[in-house]
């Protein structure tokens, strides 16, 4: 996911979600989204121990 950020958003950094809108396509494709699975577990495992300690 770094790879691919840094390769179409010059971000050095990896991210939970990347979206990619495909304007001109003729098969009714609005789109790509891509989700990377262990960055959004990492989220998830951070906002659940935020929301315990509150």
């Amino acid at each position: 996911m770094k790879k691919i950020n840094n390769e179409y958003r010059q971000k050095n950094t990896s991210t939970d979600v990347l979206s990619f809108n495909y304007e001109n396509s003729s098969n009714n494709i609005m789109g790509e989204i891509l989700i990377s699975m262990n960055y959004c577990k990492k989220n998830i495992l951070k906002i659940k121990i935020l929301y315990q300690k509150k």
